[in-house]
């Protein structure tokens, strides 16, 4: 907590001199606008900067995305991308809960940037894990470290959210990653990214599968998805159990799953998944003894083998007092 009282005080006292990178976006004549601070979404598609609003001072952080980042794309892709954009932002002002990202100013768009306002942040999870992808000062985020706590604690947050989402909203994410999830100020861990959500309340609308339009900017990452979204194309609760298997043993090898481009060898990738389901990811050992069966499990390619998320909850819980214990016993 201290980490990240010390990276928002230091961006907070910049003079707001940025609005006219924002020029013609209607989010400026009701923001300040500061420092860059960090990025996020796929391929770190949104920028993140300090801010406050004019009429109250209230701080806020503002994601802006930069239109130009669509140069290199044909008229229908860019329209495409852009569209995927909105709807994860609109979806996201719709949810309100602890663990989903509050919105404090609604999408304003221009020709040249997409734009909202939020409660204040510190970053990505990906940023503060040490992928400063298209973050301006990479040194405010060095001296950041995700505590053991931390960890724990932002895992059983993150899982009541998704239980959240699946039970009450009746979205499946489809898209947890460690650039869609954000911490704020408090260092709560937050969802965003909801471009790719899938109503269940519509069982009987297809599947949207994206997976293979690999030039897309900001399209979600094979290996964070599901087998059965690429190889199916269908999905239900447990394929946001696998995305966040994915999640936590990211968060605790610092490594990558190995895991093919779907896009371009779906062989390979069928081969490499059920091989990550019969015997695990390489570096399983760096999950807490606590986590490490049920992440295994997690991460099967049969979506029925999967724990459900109060068993995962539960787990959690355990491990989070476990830890309260042991630190009471080691002070005392």
């Amino acid at each position: 907590m201290d980490a990240i009282n010390k990276i928002y005080s230091s961006v907070s006292q910049t003079v707001s001199t940025l609005s006219a990178v924002f020029l013609g976006n209607p989010l400026t004549k009701d923001y300040d606008i500061a420092e860059h601070i960090g990025s996020a979404g796929t391929e770190f598609v949104w920028k993140i900067y300090t801010g406050s609003k004019r009429s109250t001072k209230e701080q806020a952080s503002i994601f802006v995305f930069d239109k130009k980042q669509l140069e290199p794309f044909t008229k229908d892709e860019r329209e495409e991308i852009c569209e995927n954009i909105r709807r994860g932002v609109v979806q996201l002002t719709k949810i309100r809960h602890p663990q989903v990202l509050t919105v404090q100013h609604a999408m304003e768009e221009s020709r040249d940037t997409i734009a909202f306002a939020t409660e204040p942040v510190v970053a990505s999870l990906a940023n503060l894990l040490g992928n400063t992808t298209n973050v301006a000062n990479t040194g405010l985020l060095a001296d950041y470290k995700l505590s053991e706590f931390d960890t724990k604690f932002g895992i059983f947050e993150l899982i009541k959210g998704i239980q959240f989402l699946h039970d009450e909203a009746q979205l499946v994410h489809r898209h947890i990653c460690t650039e869609n999830i954000i911490v704020n100020r408090q260092g709560v861990w937050k969802l965003f990214g909801f471009g790719f959500c899938w109503s269940k309340r519509a069982p009987g609308m297809p599947v949207a599968n994206h997976y293979f339009k690999s030039r897309l900017l900001g399209n979600p990452g094979s290996k964070w998805t599901a087998p059965e979204l690429i190889l199916e194309n269908s999905c239900n609760d447990s394929t946001d159990i696998y995305s966040l298997g994915i999640l936590i043993y990211t968060i605790y090898s610092r490594d990558n799953i190995p895991s093919p481009d779907a896009s371009s060898d779906l062989y390979g990738y069928k081969q490499s998944v059920t091989k990550l389901s019969n015997q695990g990811p390489p570096k399983l050992t760096a999950v807490p003894e606590t986590l490490r069966s049920e992440v295994k499990k997690m991460l099967s390619v049969n979506p029925q083998a999967r724990p459900t998320l109060q068993s995962l909850i539960q787990v959690n819980r355990t491990g989070i007092t476990s830890h309260i214990c042991i630190s009471f016993t080691t002070k005392s």
